[in-house]
């Protein structure tokens, strides 16, 4: 006979579900937690990052799946950066290269909608690449971002994927990527990585590789 130690909280709590390693196409509910600018092959990209909280069911999960997207910094897609700012609920002129401004958009944001995209193209290898990407966002009422921010467990995940966009900067700036962090607030992107999930840090969309 096996002893038992009584515990009223037992058979209570829910399996850990198994995380995917990538994340696919469609509408996720997703935090920003953070941005820095990147400068590769001549070309000023402004780089978000995203932690997915609501997938919509997705088996198995994406919820926790860190997604770095970029805006490139060039007047021909100056729609693009419209697009972004509506999407995450700003409605004033900005300049998408001042910290301070950037920062104001995604301090002002509770949750976006993030429609994820596959998009094909050919690096400078000459090698054929798929990538997912955000192609639209859409704007959330507070009061749907706040029924999932206030599930259980949410604060948690989105702390641990802060400390993770912190580290996966650090791990770009030490690689000799071109890379311009934020300024002036600290808790954006530059989180204190120490006692971090390493797990978390595997879902990154690393697209250096693409020559635009």
């Amino acid at each position: 006979m096996a002893r038992i130690t009584p515990n009223a909280e037992a058979g209570n709590s829910s399996p850990q579900k198994e995380r995917a390693k990538n994340i696919t196409e469609g509408v996720k509910l997703c935090v920003p937690l953070g941005y820095f600018f990147e400068t590769a092959y001549g070309n000023k990209k402004l780089q978000i990052g995203y932690a997915v909280i609501d997938d919509g069911g997705c088996e198995p999960t994406e919820v926790g799946i860190i997604h770095i997207g970029d805006l490139l910094i060039r007047d021909t897609v100056a729609w693009k950066h419209q697009l972004w700012a509506a999407g995450l609920g700003y409605t004033e002129p900005y300049d998408n290269e001042d910290h301070e401004d950037i920062q104001k958009i995604i301090l002002s944001c509770k949750a976006v909608n993030c429609e994820f995209q596959s998009r094909s193209y050919t690096n400078r290898n000459g090698e054929d690449k798929t990538v997912i990407e955000i192609g639209r966002w859409y704007s959330v009422s507070d009061a749907d971002a706040d029924a999932v921010l206030n599930r259980a467990g949410i604060d948690k995940l989105i702390s641990a994927c802060e400390q993770s966009f912190a580290k996966i900067i650090d791990y770009r700036v030490s690689r000799g990527d071109q890379i311009e962090r934020a300024k002036g607030i600290a808790t954006i992107g530059q989180a204190d990585a120490s006692n971090t999930n390493d797990d978390f840090d595997n879902y990154v969309n690393d697209k250096s590789d693409i020559p635009f």
